[in-house]
């Protein structure tokens, strides 16, 4: 008998009368699950158009999911046709972005909001650093009688540049009040030894987010740059330039953002590139001209790099590149250049002309239309500057002692685990 054979070679048939009866024992109830699954979770879905009527409405209409996830849900969808819609429909057709943002997530800015309206009342009556710094950013008068007077010592220091000397000592002065000129910079745990820190060289310097949008050819990127060199002759006017020689000098400062741009790596490049570790002694072979010892040393790090290689850098040819442009004798160029960033960077504390070119190139890029409101904008600066004041704010407010000591506790739990 062949067929006998056949499941005799496989363990089955009369010679093997246990096996056989196990195996068709679980035939059967595999038979028996799946059908029972056809009957209750096809239907579910609107697979069987005779059930299509909503037997999985009737299943979420007595479901336990919490009411506020449930608005943001769309039950009228079948979930097995459309799940994105079916799960966050609700969402998308209640919640609109505010001209003033640019976006605006469920999971942060919900939560943010609702604590930021608690926090926000006791920064404004606080006592102490945060509360000097939020009620001086919303003495708009005193800011718009200022108009660019804040910026005019950087101003004169750029004006006096006449030599490569003198202009390392201005990028040095400008990195350290936070305005990252030609390049950028971090400090950070070493990724291949996090006992120890790093500072991690960056690309930057571009005042758009992307180098391609500086040579791309399509019709948008071409409209973006003809709209943002309006904003550099702008800015350039508003730091005291006339109109003729602040279009000169827009031309002069975009030529070193597009000379910086060509030498940056694109974000998808620049995720896939090897880090490398050096010591000052490196990074100055590497980038001669730049002036990174003096640059670090002024800005307090003198000892940086001088006996360990924690100077960590994932674009070696932005470092080349970046040598040659400072290599140049334009320094006209130099000036406008960093005449704009100085102006653009600390524009969102200067007055409202300042702030209108920051919304301007806002709405080139993302299409927001207003300036967020005042409150917000000094709510923010004042979390964003003196953040362990204002956490101290929500602590004292919000967490009885005892909260506090858990969360104390908890801390040392993660660094005595994390030690070991």
């Amino acid at each position: 008998d062949p067929i006998n054979s056949m499941l005799s070679e496989a363990g089955l048939g009369r010679d093997h009368p246990k096996i056989t009866c196990c195996f068709c024992s679980f035939f059967i109830i595999m038979i028996i699950a799946v059908t029972a699954w056809m009957q209750t979770c096809v239907p579910f879905c609107g697979a069987k158009s005779e059930q299509k009527s909503g037997l999985w409405k009737k299943a979420w209409a007595n479901s336990s999911i919490p009411r506020d996830m449930m608005h943001a849900m769309d039950t009228s969808i079948d979930p097995c046709e459309d799940f994105y819609q079916f799960a966050c429909g609700g969402f998308e057709s209640q919640t609109g972005i505010k001209a003033d943002q640019v976006e605006w997530a469920r999971a942060w800015d919900g939560i943010e909001a609702r604590i930021g309206r608690e926090l926000r009342q006791q920064v404004e009556n606080d006592k102490g650093k945060a509360g000097v710094f939020y009620r001086a950013c919303m003495d708009t008068k005193t800011v718009e009688s200022l108009g660019a007077k804040p910026l005019q010592p950087y101003l004169d220091a750029i004006d006096a540049i006449h030599d490569r000397e003198s202009l390392i000592g201005v990028i040095a002065m400008l990195q350290k009040i936070n305005v990252p000129v030609y390049f950028d910079w971090q400090v950070m745990a070493d990724p291949k030894e996090p006992s120890r820190y790093v500072l991690g060289l960056l690309d930057g310097g571009l005042t758009l987010p992307d180098p391609k949008m500086y040579t791309a050819t399509t019709q948008r990127d071409a409209n973006i740059r003809n709209k943002f060199h309006l904003v550099l002759q702008k800015v350039l006017e508003l730091t005291g330039l006339p109109a003729s020689h602040a279009k000169a000098a827009a031309a002069d400062a975009w030529s070193v953002e597009r000379a910086l741009a060509d030498v940056t790596l694109p974000a998808s490049k620049l995720r896939e590139a090897k880090m490398t570790h050096m010591t000052m002694k490196e990074l100055e072979a590497k980038a001669p001209g730049v002036g990174f010892a003096q640059i670090f040393a002024a800005m307090g790090a003198p000892h940086l790099g001088a006996k360990t290689d924690n100077i960590l850098c994932k674009d070696e040819g932005f470092l080349e590149g970046l040598s040659r442009l400072l290599g140049s004798n334009n320094l006209w160029a130099h000036k406008a250049y960093l005449r704009f960033q100085l102006a653009y960077g600390l524009g969102s504390d200067l007055s409202t002309p300042f702030l209108q070119q920051g919304l301007q190139v806002g709405h080139i890029l993302t299409g927001v239309e207003h300036q967020e409101p005042r409150w917000r904008k000094c709510y923010q600066s004042t979390k964003n500057n003196l953040p362990d004041e204002v956490a101290k704010l929500f602590v004292h407010h919000n967490l009885p002692p005892g909260a506090v000591d858990d969360a104390k506790e908890m801390l040392q739990n993660i660094r005595r685990v994390l030690r070991h």
